[in-house]
């Protein structure tokens, strides 16, 4: 399985150590600054904000344009998902455009997100 087919597939800390492998070793310039982009967005998906900070810091490194950010995440409290682990149907309604919306609960509050809608022209679309 390949390195896109790892982190595709769910198996992002194998996707992980394997581009923190490539960033360590690769000779190319290319390979490392690419390796070391792709590290950094698969521990920005993990929440770990600790590891991404201790990754070496360039002049021109985009991980690191939004230090503030990271620096911030790194002091919060790690995300947690609950899923019912029957399926279940959610209440939809409109929003003041006409949008179909659903409402969340997060962190207790209770907010009314733009419910999307999986388009068979667009296999991406998440």
């Amino acid at each position: 399985m390949g390195l896109q087919e790892r982190s595709r597939n769910g198996k992002i800390g194998d996707a992980e150590n394997k581009f923190r492998k490539l960033y360590i070793s690769s000779d190319d310039s290319l390979i490392k600054k690419h390796s070391k982009e792709i590290l950094g967005n698969l521990l920005t998906f993990q929440s770990k904000w600790e590891t991404l900070l201790e990754l070496p810091k360039d002049d021109d490194d985009t991980i690191y344009n939004s230090i503030i950010l990271v620096e911030a995440f790194s002091k919060s409290p790690k995300e947690s998902y609950s899923f019912p682990a029957h399926s279940t149907i959610i209440p939809m309604g409109l929003s003041l455009s006409g949008c179909p919306v659903i409402e969340v609960e997060i962190n207790g509050h209770k907010m009314k997100f733009w419910a999307g809608y999986r388009s068979k022209k667009n296999k991406y679309y998440g």
